[in-house]
């Protein structure tokens, strides 16, 4: 594989969790569920059915304009569930955190 294909392959991967991000963004999920794999990615796919890609971003925008702390914050958390997903990872759960539950386990076994 060529090294401009596998850029352009990045680049798609890389807009498709922007995609579900804002999908997750608009959706009604909240952090605090701690929500599955199934669960985000059915929120994602009845935002995107709903409002479509352009709508999602529309929604997203009117957020920021509105209320821009709170929308940061979403928008982090959207991201990384949306990265974790598309990575095979358990979301909502940081590498950083994961390793440090991993430690305590190790000190405990």
């Amino acid at each position: 594989m060529g090294i401009g294909i596998a850029q352009g392959l990045l680049k798609e991967r890389s807009r498709l969790v922007v995609i579900m991000a804002e999908a997750l963004f608009v959706s009604a999920l909240q952090p605090s569920q701690h929500p599955t794999t199934r669960e985000i990615c059915i929120a994602a796919a009845n935002e995107l059915g709903k409002r479509g890609v352009a709508g999602c971003a529309a929604a997203v925008a009117a957020e920021f304009g509105d209320h821009p702390l709170e929308a940061i914050a979403r928008m982090r958390w959207a991201l990384r569930v949306a990265a974790d997903c598309r990575n095979g990872r358990q979301p909502g759960i940081s590498r950083e955190r994961g390793d440090r539950h991993r430690r305590r386990l190790d000190r405990v076994s």
